[in-house]
């Protein structure tokens, strides 16, 4: 709900005016372990493929070994995956997540915790540095023990998991950026287990744009994503490539939008 549906519409209404059909394959844990190709893909009846979210290293490589025109939404962190021979496209991460730090710290917040795997995606790690980035030019040192930064295969969707690692916190920091509004969503739930009153206590900000975080209370501050025009965006490139597989691979962000809503006493903070 949070990103994959919206991109794919506007991605199958784009790819269609060109008479080329979008075909959808799933990897299964077993394909990702074996490093094998769904048993109905069939390379030689393929003319481009798209990636969503696939953040396996190996495997990703073993799609681009297939020599086709690829374009990845989103991929592995580029600082450990940088022979990805592949275009790539991402929602704009950093300069979004450093001016929603930005804006907190000009409100005098300025113990805030990050929360998500920062090295789970292309995307976690530049929303990661985006937070990094605006304290240290506001010269506030980076403080983990404020974060809450286990791998990603730790349930951070159930709130009694996050709720345990919020007790665990030497002190409660005045405001949470999380790496996704799901992660976002379940930290809400957490706090209001614990008595905590968002945004009387601490202020939670989310990342999608999703409906959840509309429909939460308090609704959620989060920076939106145009998903259905990226997903125009990325049937254009990948048609391009198509057309062409000899020009230089591209990265490209699109850009995305901040949303202040209650989570962050936004009313609050604006009548100061």
């Amino acid at each position: 709900s949070h990103f994959g549906s919206n991109f794919l519409s506007g991605f199958e209404k784009k790819i269609s005016t060109y008479g080329i059909k979008l075909s959808i394959y799933l990897i299964r844990d077993s394909d990702l372990q074996n490093l094998t190709l769904p048993n109905s893909f069939n390379p030689d009846l393929v003319d481009g493929i798209l990636c969503i979210e696939m953040l396996d290293k190996d495997y990703s490589n073993l799609i681009c070994s297939l020599n086709l025109p690829t374009l990845f939404v989103d991929c592995s962190p580029i600082k450990d995956n940088t022979n990805l021979a592949a275009d790539i496209i991402l929602m704009e991460n950093f300069s979004s997540v450093y001016n929603l730090t930005k804006y907190l710290l000009n409100n005098n917040i300025t113990n805030i915790g990050f929360i998500g795997d920062n090295t789970h995606c292309q995307s976690f790690y530049e929303r990661w540095q985006g937070y990094c980035s605006a304290l240290l030019d506001y010269n506030i040192q980076l403080d983990k023990s404020t974060c809450i930064l286990d791998n990603d295969s730790n349930p951070y969707s159930d709130s009694s998991w996050l709720r345990d690692n919020i007790k665990k916190l030497d002190k409660l920091p005045d405001a949470f950026i999380c790496a996704n509004d799901f992660i976002a969503v379940s930290l809400v739930n957490a706090l209001k287990s614990i008595n905590i009153s968002i945004p009387e206590d601490t202020l939670v900000c989310g990342f999608d744009g999703s409906l959840e975080a509309k429909i939460i209370v308090p609704q959620l501050t989060t920076i939106t994503i145009p998903s259905y025009d990226m997903g125009n965006l990325a049937a254009e490139l990948i048609i391009s490539r198509i057309k062409d597989n000899s020009t230089p691979f591209k990265t490209v962000h699109v850009k995305t939008s901040i949303d202040y809503r209650e989570s962050t006493g936004f009313n609050i903070i604006n009548t100061l």
